[in-house]
């Protein structure tokens, strides 16, 4: 009989031991998943412990579950009227109630002996539904002021955004924003962090910051101002563009912009950023376009420095800046290293250009006498000597050679006119200038208004 009542009770204890283990799983479980449940299951396990904690979570997990805690509370209350949870609820409670003074005064209290983030969060929360932003923010303030840490500043931070304290919110991200591009990575911990800096950027206008944070944001707000050709702000968000390989469309965003803008004070940039980015891309085009703009600007200097990266850029070059001397000794030494009697003549030719007065035309009038003369090298030579009036006679028929393969060419039919009228062949002039002027695309130049506007007075 004795050993049937110790068994009886050794059974008990042990489904009594189940039923509590079977609660606390029930509740741990599903804190994160099923808040009702998990309340239900912690408030059960006080009924059969008495143990103040579970009826502490049951109390938190009914309050996420949007449960009437009223009785739970109450109990708590009963056994413990210092507890901190009834303490936090009761400030929360006051909030509700809008008594936003006592609830300030009980929460700094509390908050002074414990550093509690959950209230903390609440109150600032709760004080910015009920409008008061500014009330909400200096709760948060203080808060990361007394606890300092990734929570606290994070709430601060939240509360400043919501404040629209956008410039606070840059400064106070700044660290973790040279941490993430040190590492070039961002970690999880920061992540929130830089995308609220991010927000807040973009706020601010400050899209030159947002480069590494959100590239495609960047690109795409480049774009907009692209489309609406506002190449001011374009510079401005392209400042902090790191001159990098990784980064070249975003240079070349700039390149373009500074190019529209077409200031002096820019041309040094354009230059520079012109050659960086042909150096990362292998881009011609790059080259041509700062070598227009450099050729507007008479910079020299950095003109030569290009037109010893490409032969096509360096007869430009030195085109543009009537530099034939040099163009003359370009194409020579490419007439010898290939052997090709093209280069030579039109080496002869700028050589004559850079000095009509003193050259050689020997040399010149051999290589034409052996025929495959380009026109325009024809033209060139022809007016030469007409306008500088060394030999208009032989001008002239060069020219007419030249029209032999290119008979409605403005610019040939130009010369002849203005060889005939130097000799004072007044008919022909103005016969041949009329054909010049049924040209549109050359009406506007100003070497043909002039001739026009001379042969049209000329008389015989």
């Amino acid at each position: 009989m004795y050993w049937g009542k110790l068994i009886l009770i050794l059974l008990a204890s042990i489904t009594f031991a189940d039923s509590i283990d079977n609660l606390r799983l029930n509740a741990m479980l599903n804190e994160n998943n099923n808040a009702k449940l998990s309340s239900e299951s912690y408030l059960k396990l006080y009924d059969e412990t008495k143990l103040k904690a579970y009826l502490e979570n049951g109390i938190k997990q009914g309050f996420i579950a949007n449960l009437n805690m009223d009785k739970a509370v109450n109990t708590l209350r009963d056994i413990d009227k210092d507890n901190n949870l009834i303490k936090k609820l009761d400030i929360v409670k006051l909030v509700e109630q809008k008594n936003y003074k006592q609830a300030k005064k009980e929460y700094y209290k509390f908050i002074s002996k414990n550093e509690d983030f959950t209230l903390a969060n609440a109150m600032s929360k709760e004080l910015f539904n009920q409008g008061l932003k500014k009330e909400a923010l200096q709760i948060s303030k203080d808060y990361y002021k007394k606890y300092s840490n990734l929570y606290s500043l994070y709430l601060y931070i939240e509360m400043l955004m919501a404040n629209e304290k956008y410039k606070d919110v840059v400064k106070l991200t700044e660290e973790f924003n040279k941490t993430a591009e040190e590492n070039n990575k961002v970690d999880t911990e920061l992540a929130p962090f830089l995308l609220m800096r991010l927000n807040a950027l973009k706020a601010l206008n400050m899209w030159e910051k947002t480069i590494r944070l959100d590239p495609k944001g960047y690109s795409e707000q480049i774009l907009k101002l692209f489309k609406e050709k506002d190449y001011k702000n374009i510079k401005e968000y392209t400042k902090l563009v790191p001159i990098n390989p990784d980064y070249s469309l975003f240079l070349l965003y700039r390149l373009e912009a500074l190019y529209e803008l077409n200031n002096s004070s820019d041309i040094d940039e354009i230059f520079s950023l012109g050659m960086k980015l042909y150096e990362f891309t292998n881009n011609k085009d790059i080259l041509y376009t700062i070598t227009k703009k450099l050729l507007e600007f008479n910079k020299k200097k950095e003109l030569y420095e290009i037109a010893n990266l490409d032969d096509e850029l360096a007869y430009k070059v030195y085109f543009n800046l009537k530099e034939y001397k040099k163009l003359s000794e370009f194409l020579y030494q490419k007439a010898i290293k290939e052997n090709n009697n093209s280069y030579l003549i039109e080496s002869y030719i700028y050589e004559m250009l850079d000095n009509p007065k003193e050259f050689d035309y020997f040399k010149l009038d051999e290589l034409v006498a052996k025929g495959g003369v380009a026109p325009n090298m024809l033209n060139i030579y022809a007016y030469t000597i007409i306008d500088e009036k060394i030999d208009i006679a032989k001008g002239i028929k060069l020219i007419q050679k030249a029209l032999e393969q290119e008979p409605d060419n403005a610019y040939f039919l130009d010369t002849l006119a203005w060889g005939y009228y130097l000799i004072n062949d007044c008919k022909n002039a103005q016969e041949t200038m009329q054909k010049v002027l049924q040209n549109e695309d050359v009406l506007n130049e100003d070497e043909i208004k002039l001739h026009n506007q001379r042969i049209n007075k000329c008389k015989n």
